[in-house]
Formats: C-alpha cells, structure tokens, sequence
C-alpha cells in the first residue's frame, strides 16, 4: 500500500456533520494498533475524529462485549484497513467517515451475532 497523505482524504475532511452520541471515558481510549494502522495516512485530529466514529458506531450496535476487548478491537482495526484500501483504490464515492462507518458496523454486527456452541 502506498503512502497516502492526509490532504488526499479529501471526503474525510469535507464531513460537515459531528456524531451525535454521548461520550463517556471511551473518548480518550485509543487503542494502539488503531493508531500503528491509522498513523500512516491520517494526521492525529483526523484519528480522533475517526474514534469518536468507532465509539458512537460501538455505542449504536449495543455489542455484549467491552471496547477493549480483543476481537472488538480486531474488528474496528480490520475495518479501518478496509477503508482504507479502498479510499487507496478511489472507490469511496462519498465520504471516508460515512464509509468507515458503515464497514465498521457490519464488522461489529458479525461478532455480535457470531456466537461459539
């Protein structure tokens, strides 16, 4: 993958509107592969804003499962690597935080419902 700089996320700085959840100590939690992996194309305001995305997407899908779990964190890390490489490949139309979103709750969905017997 290329390196990308963050002007070139031109959807990503064009959102307008800010998620509308309610934030508790979760705001300031940013886990570190989400930073390793966000580093590279995104400047730090820009994987704040990005959080504050996971924590309302987190918030909407009501997981059973803590934020700081493993495999929660492996979901929201995975779907930001999704995104990513597909901003790379231009194949978001709209905008980065709308496409991330949407990756990001059918990767929660998926561990939501996925349960071992």
């Amino acid at each position: 993958m290329s390196n990308v700089a963050s002007e070139d996320f031109k959807p990503f700085h064009s959102m307008e509107v800010k998620p509308v959840c309610k934030f508790d100590h979760w705001q300031y939690f940013l886990p570190k592969d989400f930073i390793v992996h966000a580093a590279p194309y995104l400047n730090a305001n820009n994987i704040i804003e990005l959080w504050d995305v996971v924590v309302c997407t987190y918030e909407e899908v009501n997981l059973n499962k803590s934020l700081d779990d493993e495999q929660v964190i492996k979901a929201i890390v995975e779907s930001l690597r999704i995104t990513i490489e597909r901003e790379l490949q231009q194949k978001i139309h709209k905008t980065f935080k709308g496409y991330f979103a949407a990756v990001l709750i059918n990767e929660l969905r998926d561990l939501k419902s996925y349960k071992i017997y």
